[in-house]
């Protein structure tokens, strides 16, 4: 052996990578949550029917741009399923919940569940069993691949995403990294390159999902 002693846990401490959640998770009956007015809340998922949990955030443009589709999702589907509004941070809750942005009731998720169950992409959509266990999941918005799944299982149709110019216009789309994720805005230049990809030709991710702004910040630091 050379003897040189090699340093362990130095330098920057990175956060794994949100990949979001995957059927077959077991979720905790009942959920720790937290609403909009910071009141703990225990919640349960009926018997008989499946839960939809929907992972959102006020900040995020990909959510902005899927009001629609959840919308029409929620009232095609509401007498078959309950549907939950999960929301990654409480920044700008309040005024998300009061603009009526999503036709369900929205609580917020604590760092531990978020750290514990990779929470951290959105929009998620999840269908719930009543014990708690992730039958179906879907990272992004409702486009392409993802579209035509979801209607399918639910048997709905869905209208399909809102334009991005026009959501810049009507919503904060949070970091300028979301907002360049969300095809809203230039690349934010003030990232590290990791973070900076861009795509063949100068085009514009279209992947219809975001990091959560908090994940990205603790994986800064």
């Amino acid at each position: 052996m050379s003897g040189r002693r090699r340093r362990v846990g130095l330098g920057r401490t990175r956060a794994p990578a949100a990949q979001g959640i995957r059927p077959g998770t077991q979720l905790p009956v009942p959920l720790p949550v937290v609403d909009q007015h910071g009141n703990r809340v225990s919640l349960t998922f009926a018997a008989g029917r499946p839960t939809v949990l929907y992972v959102l955030s006020p900040l995020c443009g990909w959510c902005s741009r899927n009001e629609a589709n959840i919308a029409a999702l929620t009232t095609a589907a509401g007498s078959r399923f309950d549907f939950v509004g999960l929301s990654l941070v409480s920044q700008k809750l309040e005024e998300y919940v009061a603009g009526k942005h999503a036709p369900f009731p929205i609580y917020v998720l604590s760092p531990e569940m978020k750290r514990k169950f990779g929470f951290g992409l959105t929009p998620e959509t999840l269908v719930v069993g009543s014990d708690g266990t992730v039958q179906k999941a879907w990272q992004g918005a409702y486009q392409d691949r993802i579209q035509q799944e979801i209607e399918h299982h639910f048997g709905v149709k869905l209208p399909g995403l809102q334009q991005a110019k026009m959501v810049a216009e009507v919503t904060n789309v949070g970091s300028p990294l979301n907002a360049f994720l969300s095809g809203v805005g230039e690349p934010p230049t003030d990232q590290p390159a990791s973070s900076r990809r861009y795509n063949p030709g100068g085009k514009r991710r279209s992947s219809g999902v975001e990091l959560s702004r908090g994940i990205l910040e603790n994986a800064e630091h």
